[in-house]
Parts: structure tokens; sequence; C-alpha cells
């Protein structure tokens, strides 16, 4: 039985076939997010930045980035399920015709997704971003595919679970009731459940980017969707004490100045 990401990677190809991302004047239309396309990470032999211009188009590449077998043993702590197809709208959308078809002859085993994902993996679920757009291509056996900035992935989990983290702050200042607490819980579940998701990938990652990189993007996209919130990211980091490698994170921020 093949891993998860392997599947990921396949159900990528497919989405990427039926459009490419980057169309033949260089401009990057979309690309594919979540977790089908953070999971081919963990199958992915190297990595390659790609550099935009102003108006999307790729103008060059950084040196690409060999992921070793430690970093990758890191990253497939995060195995999960598949539940949709996320994807970032840059200039267009992913082409749907013909995908399910190709979806149910090509991948034969979509047990492997959650039973939502099997009903809507070839429904496309749109994102928007306030920030720029950085995106890398990943190789696995001689193939290569287009995912958000690995930095990117993390910034935007850990933007999440301060965003958790506030909303349950704000229901804990609320008049206290049944439903309230039952809200309260859910908002809790979700963390922890987006925490576990963080751990693996933010330790990799700072395996294979410089500190001040990460922590100078990671400002970027929080500020963007106003969670960069200093008391937070400190409780956050105290929830993950016990991981030196992401707390060397959080003291970057907190020594970040917010503009």
């Amino acid at each position: 039985m093949r891993n998860i990401e392997e599947i990921a990677w396949d159900l990528c190809c497919l989405y990427y076939e039926n459009k490419p991302p980057i169309n033949s004047s260089g401009e990057l239309e979309y690309y594919l997010a979540g977790s089908l396309a953070t999971l081919p990470l963990l199958c992915a032999e190297r990595i390659q930045d790609l550099i935009l211009d102003e108006n999307g188009v790729v103008i060059d590449a950084n040196e690409p980035i060999e992921i070793d077998g430690s970093v990758k043993t890191i990253l497939q702590s995060y195995r999960r399920k598949i539940n949709d197809a996320d994807y970032v709208f840059v200039k267009s959308e992913p082409s749907k015709i013909g995908l399910v078809d190709k979806i149910n002859t090509e991948i034969t085993d979509m047990s492997e997704l959650s039973d939502l994902g099997t009903n809507v993996i070839h429904i496309s679920d749109p994102r928007e971003q306030s920030c720029s757009y950085n995106v890398s291509v990943i190789d696995f056996q001689g193939k290569k595919i287009v995912i958000p900035s690995p930095i990117d992935i993390i910034s935007f989990k850990l933007s999440q679970c301060v965003g958790r983290k506030k909303a349950i702050q704000k229901r804990q200042h609320m008049e206290q009731s049944k439903k309230n607490e039952r809200i309260i819980n859910k908002h809790n579940e979700a963390y922890l459940k987006q925490i576990r998701d963080f751990i693996p990938l933010a330790m990799g990652v700072s395996k294979l980017y410089s500190l001040d990189n990460i922590v100078a993007r990671m400002k970027e996209i929080m500020e963007s969707e106003n969670n960069f919130d200093h008391q937070i990211i400190e409780e956050i980091k105290t929830d993950l004490s016990q991981y030196p490698e992401i707390t060397e994170l959080f003291d970057g921020l907190n020594k970040a100045k917010v503009i």
C-alpha cells in the first residue's frame, strides 16, 4: 500500500496535467494548497523556490535544496487524510474537465482519502491570499509539481493557530452557557489539531531554511491576516516548549516589531 503523500502527489499531477499552474508566458495562474499540496513535500527529493515579479511572472529560481532522509523522517509525522482540493486563485482556477474520470481510473487507492475527500476531491476550494505569492517546485521520481513555499505553509499554519486562540479567548469573555462551552471545546479541538500539523512541518522546514528568512515571511503573512499577536505567540511557544527548534522561531517573532 502506498503512503498518502504519494497519492497526493499523483492527484496534484492530475490537476496540473489538466491545466498547468504556469502558462506559456511564464505567469502563475493558480496553485494547489492545503493538505493536498503539503503532503507531497513528505516524499520530495529536492525543492526549488521560484522568484516571481510583481505581476506573478516567473523570472528566476533559487538554487535547489536537497531534502535528506533525516528531514523526510521529521516531515512524515505530518501524515494525514486529504479532505478536499484547496487552491490559491492568482489569475484563473484549475480545470475540472475530465478530472473526475481521471481520478477514478488513475488513482486506484482512493480509500486512503477520508470519506469526505473521496466525494469532493474533484471540487476545488478557492483561497484568497492578501500578501504576495511564494511558490516552489518539488521533485520526486523525475516528476515536478508546484506547491506553496514551505515557509508559507508553516506561516499560514501558525496564523491559523493564533486565529483559533483568539477565537477561544473571545468566547471565554462571553457569558457562560452550555452552547458557548461547546463552541470553546470545538475551537480547542481544532487548535490542538492545527498544532499537531504545525509541529513536524515547522521542525522540518527549519532544517531547510534560515531562521531569519522564516521569521521575516511568517511576520509578513501573520500581519496580512491580523494575527501577529505577541501575547498569543508567547502562549503557543509555551505550549510547544518541548520543541527547541520551534521555540527559536517564536523567539524571532517576538523580537520582531510590528510595522
